[in-house]
């Protein structure tokens, strides 16, 4: 499902959402209290799985410039081979993930069927390394893919959620070295566009970043997987895949703190919601941050 969801005629922004099918976890993934030391036991053993979620891909585009925010999932996710590769990382997958993904929901699909030519993208820039956010890398083959260094080191030692054996080959690795999360993101990269910055949101992943794109006094906060949706932002709730627990909190910390003192339409890639707030343009509210 392709839905152009926000424009604004007068700065010429314009913000495409791409729902590439649907994913289920286990409850304990999406959101996980009890000690740390069982999460993934806990997560392993569930049978409880959520309802189907979305996996958000957005289309940026500015007068001058055009990039993705991640590229979703791929139909061939479904497929027995897909994960072959790393023994371990498949059992894992196999386990804690499950797909209602058709050829009609891939990027490549809804690009081609919505009359927009990849070739006229500039760039990607992935939040972090899993299957949900880098599936669709084939229909941007041979752009630049701009992805946190330490991010790509990990998924290429030790995948833990990543298939970099399906990314497609010789892809234009672009590094960011970006800090830890400060309270207001001031060290961001700002060299892509004035009105756009890559801001450090580790957590979920050890290189997780995310994407702040500025209009006419918002912030669009396209957050990946900092959480899985906005109440989990409000409550401090971490989702049970959480590589780094404290750095997890510092993140929510810092985009509360951001929300504060910008206007912002958080944007997880599995909230339902995430389309409907960038539509209204509802903003975190700030009785609710405190």
């Amino acid at each position: 499902m392709k839905v152009l969801v926000y424009q604004n005629g007068m700065s010429g922004l314009r913000v495409h959402a791409f729902s590439t099918g649907h994913v289920k976890v286990k409850k304990a993934h999406r959101q996980w209290r009890g000690p740390t030391a069982f999460r993934l036991p806990a997560l392993m053993a569930s049978v409880s799985w959520t309802e189907w979620l979305p996996i958000w891909c957005w289309l940026v585009e500015l007068p001058d410039m055009k990039f993705m925010v991640d590229t979703g999932e791929t139909h061939r996710v479904k497929d027995p081979e897909w994960f072959k590769g790393d023994p371990g990382n498949e059992w894992m997958l196999k386990r804690i993930l499950r797909f209602d993904i058709e050829e009609k929901h891939t990027l490549e699909a809804q690009l081609k069927k919505s009359g927009i030519d990849p070739d006229s993208i500039d760039f990607t820039i992935l939040t972090h390394a899993h299957t949900d956010h880098t599936g669709g890398l084939s229909a941007v083959a041979g752009k630049p893919v701009i992805m946190s260094r330490i991010e790509y080191d990990h998924a290429m030692r030790t995948p833990r959620g990543a298939v970099p054996h399906q990314w497609p080959k010789h892809m234009q690795i672009k590094p960011t070295d970006l800090p830890h999360s400060d309270s207001l993101f001031k060290d961001a990269d700002h060299s892509l566009h004035p009105n756009v910055s890559i801001v450090a949101t580790p957590g979920h992943t050890a290189g997780h970043q995310s994407v702040i794109v500025r209009d006419n006094g918002l912030s669009l906060f396209f957050a990946g997987d900092v959480t899985f949706n906005q109440e989990q932002l409000l409550h401090y709730h971490l989702p049970g895949i959480t590589e780094n627990s404290e750095l997890a909190v510092e993140t929510i910390a810092a985009i509360r703190s951001y929300s504060l003192y910008h206007p912002t339409i958080y944007m997880p890639s599995h909230d339902p919601e995430s389309v409907t707030r960038l539509m209204e343009q509802a903003v975190v509210e700030r009785k609710k941050i405190g």
